[in-house]
């Protein structure tokens, strides 16, 4: 999850990752999972939007017009626990990612250190590599969504920095 922050004088935009396993997360109290869980998640950040959208009464509470209930409950969360107002959301999955990344042509990157990929998303166009190697990459929807997916050699910090960094086009660390 990556919050976007736009300072509408300056026109700059910050992008601040969320890691999907924080714990603890707080709700509105005077919401249906506030109500439920008054003292924190029992699980992590982005087990909110699966637990909503599989629970009836949860989806009811969090219905509106148009928008998924599981991200409108998880943008209500990160709001609430992060003290700032979420105007509104984009939801990509990792077929929509892989989409929007062919679309545009690909995108060239600097990887600065080889990244070992998790492997083929379900729907994957072709094979990606084992490891994608360190220097600059041009790669398709399928290769970039390995990069920024990938665990496999450091940490959910490293994989959440390559999201920005892939987002933000700066160099891959």
């Amino acid at each position: 999850m990556i919050l976007v922050s736009i300072h509408r004088p300056s026109g700059r935009v910050a992008l601040i990752s969320v890691p999907r396993n924080l714990e603890h997360i707080l709700f509105p109290p005077d919401s249906a999972l506030g109500q439920r869980y008054p003292y924190g998640f029992d699980d992590i950040a982005n087990a909110v939007y699966p637990r909503v959208s599989s629970r009836e009464e949860l989806r009811d509470a969090y219905r509106l017009e148009g928008l998924r209930p599981g991200a409108v409950a998880t943008a209500e969360t990160l709001g609430y626990s992060l003290d700032v107002t979420i105007d509104d959301y984009v939801l990509v999955d990792m077929m929509g990612f892989l989409e929007v990344v062919d679309a545009m042509g690909g995108v060239t990157v600097n990887v600065r250190k080889a990244v070992p990929t998790p492997g083929n998303p379900p729907g994957a166009k072709h094979p990606v590599p084992d490891v994608i190697e360190a220097g600059v990459q041009h790669m398709d929807g399928t290769t970039a969504l390995a990069c920024v997916r990938s665990r496999k050699s450091d940490s959910d910090y490293h994989r959440m920095r390559r999201q920005r960094d892939v987002l933000g086009d700066r160099d891959l660390h």
